[in-house]
C-alpha cells in the first residue's frame, strides 16, 4: 500500500512538470519559430522556381 501512495506522488510530479513545461513553451512562443525555420528554405525555393517560369512563358521580341 505504501508503494502506490509513492506511485502516485511520482505520477502527480510528473504531470504537474509536464504540464509547467507545456506552458512555459506555449508562452515563449518555440514551436512557432521552429516551423517557421522548417518551413523557410521551402518558400525561397518556390520563388526562385517562380521566376524560372515566368522568364520562360514570355515570348521572345524580335528586333
Amino acid at each position: 500500500m505504501d508503494v502506490l501512495i509513492v506511485l502516485v506522488f511520482i505520477s502527480l510530479v510528473l504531470v504537474v512538470g509536464g504540464l509547467i513545461f507545456l506552458f512555459r513553451t506555449l508562452k515563449e512562443g518555440d514551436s512557432e519559430h521552429a516551423d517557421r525555420l522548417s518551413l523557410l528554405p521551402l518558400a525561397k525555393d518556390d520563388l526562385a522556381e517562380g521566376d524560372n517560369l515566368n522568364s520562360q512563358s514570355k515570348p521572345k521580341e524580335n528586333s
